[in-house]
């Protein structure tokens, strides 16, 4: 079991990155060392070029990956101007990509700049689509990229980049708009797959969009509810269906190779105040790199970070790149942290809870989360879910694999199940606890 505990020592040149159309951050020694991801920002409503910074200040402070953000620019101006949707500079940095992530909106690139975007689909690497990427691009008939675009009928291209390429293209809001935000409830017939990790709670203020099916081999990791209220917590509109609103899929490129693709249709710079949301992303960065996701992946935000809300005619005015360079004290903090945090080795040791083991416990696989450092804290009310393998119960105590390199140690104390247990598995892994539970870690 890794736990995202790993120090980042990162690299970055703070120069003022003034006049340059793009922004940088560049990469340290962290999991992420010698990955390069490319952010392409551009969108009118959903605040694209506030939400791909903040993402890429995680992926690169917390984690090591070189992170390039790019954004529509005005070229009369030079500011940032998402409304202006045939200029995006800096597309060549897809040269030496690793990874797209993309959040763009009815975007009609010339020939000079399209070119890399499709050159990078076709070389079969991953690409991470949000929101409205599902329509991310739109070219008049009489364009050699028609095809591409949301309203594409094309053989083969109906739908264009946001059907073939990530899954859906533009059908409809479902929920009613600025009044229904969505919570996010996670498909428990993938609930172990590793975009997953960890994620929970996911909300966010934007509405679940309409969805008709998903093209090629998907699968569905994340649904939306819509809910009567546009704060956490409202009352499901249960008139409404469940949607999809995060997935996963494989993509066959014009050039016989195969792509890694995820797509949510959240992601606006307002829900990436959520935490849960953060996290689906920031795995889904690693599973798109097919490197191991780590426990408890690291997705503080980096700075100050407080989002404009989204709709049309809302964006920030003078905004330039240089606007989302991290002062040299927020980087002195933000490595301070990652370097006093504890490596995966410190979680080895034996865990003492105060359990309710009953008389003739079932045999099979229980499932833990605690929150805190790795098992240290308490276990407060609520629910115990997925998260510890490998137990069994001997002599007065449960054992159970608390690092997970194969050896199990001991649980001493009371354990009360809940639910339907069955023997040999525990088909149903969620049990209420009526009173805290207080645990604290022994190391030996």
């Amino acid at each position: 079991m890794l736990f995202c505990c790993i120090p980042v020592f990162l690299s970055f040149s703070l120069y003022a990155q003034e006049g340059k159309t793009w922004i940088v951050y560049e990469g340290g020694k962290g999991l992420g060392e010698g990955r390069h991801i490319v952010f392409l920002s551009g969108d009118e409503e959903y605040r694209s070029e506030e939400a791909m910074p903040a993402l890429a200040k995680i992926l690169a402070y917390r984690h090591g990956f070189k992170c390039t953000v790019l954004f529509a620019i005005n070229p009369e101006t030079g500011k940032i101007d998402p409304d202006y949707q045939k200029n995006i500079p800096g597309l060549e940095a897809l040269k030496d990509a690793d990874l797209m992530i993309m959040l763009l909106r009815f975007r009609a690139l010339p020939q000079e700049q399209m070119k890399y975007v499709l050159e990078y689909v076709n070389a079969g690497k991953p690409i991470i689509g949000m929101r409205t990427s599902t329509h991310a691009f739109q070219y008049p008939k009489d364009s050699p990229y028609f095809k591409y675009g949301a309203e594409s009928d094309v053989k083969g291209w109906e739908g264009g980049f946001g059907r073939q390429v990530l899954g859906e293209t533009w059908i409809s809001h479902h929920g009613n708009h600025g009044s229904e935000s969505t919570e996010g409830l996670v498909n428990g017939l993938f609930e172990n797959h590793p975009v997953l990790t960890d994620v929970r709670d996911v909300w966010g203020p934007t509405d679940v969009y309409g969805i008709t099916d998903i093209t090629g081999d998907e699968s569905v990791l994340l649904y939306g509810q819509s809910l009567l209220g546009m704060e956490k917590g409202a009352k499901p509109n249960y008139h409404k269906s469940i949607l999809p609103v995060a997935w996963i899929k494989a993509y066959a490129t014009e050039s016989g190779k195969t792509s890694r693709i995820f797509n949510t249709t959240m992601g606006s710079a307002v829900d990436l105040e959520n935490e849960g949301m953060r996290r689906l992303i920031i795995n889904a960065v690693y599973w798109c790199l097919e490197m191991e996701v780590p426990r408890e992946n690291n997705v503080q935000l980096v700075g100050e970070f407080d989002p404009t809300f989204f709709g049309f005619g809302k964006a920030q005015k003078n905004l330039i790149p240089a606007n989302f360079i991290v002062d040299e004290n927020t980087v002195a903090q933000v490595l301070k942290e990652e370097a006093n945090k504890p490596t995966a080795s410190s979680t080895v040791g034996t865990y003492d809870y105060n359990l309710n083991i009953p008389d003739d416990p079932q045999k099979g696989t229980l499932s833990i989360s605690v929150s805190g450092n790795g098992l240290e804290g308490s276990l407060k009310d609520g629910m115990l879910d997925s998260k510890l393998n490998n137990f069994s119960y001997e002599n007065g105590h449960l054992m159970f694999d608390a690092d997970g390199d194969g050896e199990i140690g001991p649980v001493k104390g009371d354990l009360k199940f809940e639910g339907n247990c069955f023997e040999g598995t525990l088909l149903i892994v969620k049990y209420n606890f009526k009173a805290p539970i207080e645990g604290t870690r022994n190391s030996n």
